[in-house]
């Protein structure tokens, strides 16, 4: 009787051991795919939305830019150096939402920009300053001007 509590209880805890493997094998697996596949997909998504913005940064650019050189250059005489705040998705048949922020104003706006204000302020060359938003993505950049 003994040799046979023995064998129920090795074979038991045998079946229970490979149970137990299995279950956490394939628990550690699903939990190892659902993670690489998430991290793939958030990655993927960065990736396409960053090319998709970048796309649509560079398209509006391609259409506007001239227009928006000489709102700029405009705002430049009357207002002293800044930055064109533009909204890419404001745009309504050829005719965008623009507005120019002086150096001297608008304090919180500069803080929140970081040191682009300074870059102004030392620019000697014929630069506008464009600040793009698409959504909830921005980019700053300059363009040389004659």
């Amino acid at each position: 009787m003994e040799e046979n509590t023995i064998e129920n209880t090795i074979e038991n805890t045998t079946e229970s051991t490979i149970e137990n493997t299995i279950e956490n094998t394939t628990e550690s697996t699903i939990e190892n795919t659902i993670e690489n596949t998430t991290e793939s997909t958030i990655e993927n998504t960065t990736e396409s939305t960053t090319e998709s913005t970048t796309y649509k940064f560079d398209l509006f650019l391609h259409n506007y830019e001239l227009m928006l050189k000489q709102i700029y250059i405009t705002a430049l005489y009357q207002h002293g150096k800044g930055i064109l705040v533009v909204d890419i998705n404001s745009n309504d048949k050829g005719q965008c939402n623009t507005k120019y922020i002086s150096i001297n104003d608008h304090k919180l706006f500069w803080d929140d920009i970081g040191d682009i204000r300074d870059t102004i302020i030392k620019n000697g060359e014929k630069k506008v300053y464009f600040y793009l938003i698409d959504n909830k993505y921005s980019i700053i950049l300059n363009r040389e001007y004659e």
